[in-house]
């Protein structure tokens, strides 16, 4: 499927470039029933422009763990939003930088990861406000970052304010809120604060649960993840009170 997505968009491009070399324009045509070909007909005509097959191609780079041509092709992508739809655009951010701040992250470019997040986060709450997913999501990614870097006090963070957005979003018992407790309770237990985690991983268990049955892998990661947490707040809890005798 990825081989066929790849082939397919870099037609996609080779007809933009060569409607360009003569002068017609963007080819939206051409272009058009070549997306047709991996979509099913779910492109919209409108949708389908070179930066959208620049940012599609490096996203099969990316699922192939290609960091350097993904990388590459997400800042052709950026540069013709910049072009076309301005460097401060909400889609420009979306479209083009996203990427780039993803594959800054897969790299170990973390410093630089977080920089082009927070970049991306300023321009969508100016856009959307502080509740939109978007922001959502930005919050999130950079809570992840933060973890890779061992900053778990602010990965820990980060995800809360996320948190907070998917709650109000999509409500306190949606599966997807499940998946940022779990990384909530996680990013605590890193960080040693064991009492905040066994609650992140009680609200994980407890919806994932409902949700998703007592069966399913994540409903079983998200109990294991307790008991784990509960037992290091058990001996922590131990260890205080033996200290405090002494």
């Amino acid at each position: 499927m990825l081989e066929k997505a790849g082939g397919i968009f870099e037609r996609a491009l080779a007809a933009f470039a060569a409607a360009y070399a003569a002068g017609g324009g963007a080819a939206r045509s051409p272009a058009k029933a070549l997306l047709d070909e991996f979509s099913g007909g779910h492109v919209q005509v409108q949708d389908v422009d070179e930066a959208d097959a620049l940012n599609s191609l490096a996203n099969v780079h990316y699922s192939r763990k290609q960091w350097d041509a993904a990388l590459k092709l997400y800042h052709a992508a950026y540069a013709r939003l910049v072009r076309t739809r301005g460097e401060w655009h909400p889609h420009t951010m979306r479209r083009g930088l996203w990427g780039i701040a993803i594959v800054q992250k897969a790299q170990g470019a973390f410093a630089e990861s977080i920089e082009t997040h927070k970049r991306i986060l300023a321009v969508f709450i100016r856009a959307k406000g502080r509740r939109h997913m978007d922001v959502a999501d930005m919050h999130y990614n950079i809570g992840k970052v933060l973890d890779d870097m061992g900053d778990f006090a602010g990965s820990e963070a980060s995800l809360r304010a996320a948190l907070a957005i998917y709650v109000h979003t999509c409500g306190p018992r949606h599966k997807d809120t499940a998946w940022t407790w779990q990384d909530v309770g996680e990013a605590a237990e890193k960080g040693g604060r064991f009492e905040a985690a066994v609650r992140a991983f009680q609200h994980a268990a407890s919806i994932r649960l409902e949700k998703l049955g007592a069966e399913d892998e994540r409903t079983v990661s998200s109990n294991r993840a307790l008991e784990r947490a509960q037992a290091a707040l058990e001996k922590e809890t131990k260890e205080k009170a033996t200290s405090e005798r002494e």
